[in-house]
């Protein structure tokens, strides 16, 4: 099977089996969108690439409708706040693992995942078994909260902990095009792995029919870290 463009407009299919997400719009309208990046409490926009205007004014709207409903809050220690995007994607990068949250039915869950960050479209890839609690949960409700932690330990002497962190909201979406199954399962080995490139050949599948692979995307982004941490 040849590929030549991995980077696809992103499907229409979702978990949430929705018509009325931003992502149909923008494919009905053959446009190209990206996500919206906000960083800190003050919610400051950082990225909007290139989006026809009425669908910008969408975008618009729902990171207003967004922000009311997830109750954004000031951070308290600007000394510790991330206010660069860059940095915000070293940490998804160099993270081992997310911790991603989702709720059904009022009852909350926990599940870490490996992924891979792809910083041109603003989301994350990763890998699942075909069945489980993971995926009935986001069948049912596909909004998530992350987190991904780089943890230096504690500081002796200091009574204090090192650390780099990112918190993330956006929704997860079962990816069903073959070339962007592969393209993510080459982000998250590049991501993980020594030698990419040798296991790439050896692992993935001609056949991706069997895998399922998942996409988080995101919509909203904030850092904090201590001073002694470079990211």
């Amino acid at each position: 099977m040849l590929c030549m463009n991995v980077l696809l407009p992103p499907p229409v299919e979702s978990l949430m089996l929705s018509t009325t997400t931003l992502e149909s719009e923008v494919t009905s309208d053959e446009g190209t969108a990206s996500r919206s990046l906000h960083i800190g409490g003050r919610g400051a926009l950082l990225k909007q690439l290139s989006m026809p205007g009425r669908l910008q004014s969408k975008a618009f709207q729902l990171q207003e409708e967004n922000s009311i409903h997830m109750n954004r809050f000031h951070m308290r220690r600007k000394d510790k706040e991330i206010l660069d995007g860059a940095s915000l994607g070293n940490i998804l990068k160099a993270a081992e693992y997310v911790t991603i949250a989702m709720c059904s039915d009022d009852e909350p869950y926990l599940v870490s995942l490996s992924h891979g960050y792809d910083e041109q479209r603003n989301c994350l890839y990763f890998h699942s078994a075909k069945e489980g609690k993971k995926l009935e949960i986001l069948k049912a409700n596909n909004r998530i909260w992350g987190q991904a932690l780089l943890d230096h330990g504690y500081s002796e002497g200091n009574c204090t902990h090192l650390y780099a962190s990112v918190h993330f909201s956006g929704k997860a979406y079962i990816v069903q095009d073959p070339c962007e199954q592969r393209h993510a399962l080459e982000t998250m080995i590049r991501q993980l792995d020594k030698d990419p490139e040798t296991l790439i050949e050896r692992m993935i599948p001609k056949d991706m029919s069997p895998a399922i692979v998942g996409r988080i995307d995101i919509d909203y982004m904030t850092g904090k870290k201590s001073a002694e941490v470079n990211v």
